[in-house]
C-alpha cells in the first residue's frame, strides 16, 4: 500500500509540470509519432521511464526502500541545485 500511495504522490508531483503556461506545448512533446495527438500511451512513457529508474532491482515494483531512496537521491539533488544557484 505504501508503494502505491508513494508511487502515486510521485506522478502527482511529476503532473504538477505540466500545470505550466506552456502545458500545451510540454503536453505537445509527448506526441511521438507526430500526429498531433497524445496517445495514452504516449503519455504515460515518461512515467513508465520514471517506474523503471525507481524499480531499482527491476522486479516490476517499487518498495518502500527504493521508493526512500529516490526521494534521499531528490532530496540531495534539491540541495545541491540550491548551493549552485546565484545568490541574490
Amino acid at each position: 500500500m505504501k508503494t502505491i500511495i508513494t508511487a502515486t504522490a510521485l506522478l502527482l508531483a511529476s503532473s504538477a509540470a505540466l500545470a505550466q503556461p506552456n502545458m500545451t506545448d510540454m503536453l505537445m512533446k509527448l506526441d511521438a509519432d507526430g500526429n498531433g495527438s497524445v496517445s495514452l500511451e504516449e503519455f504515460l512513457k515518461p512515467y513508465e521511464m520514471q517506474f523503471k529508474h525507481l524499480d531499482q532491482n527491476g522486479d516490476g515494483g517499487i518498495s518502500q526502500a527504493e521508493a526512500e531512496q529516490f526521494v534521499k537521491q531528490m532530496q540531495q539533488h534539491m540541495q545541491q541545485m540550491r548551493q549552485q544557484a546565484p545568490k541574490q
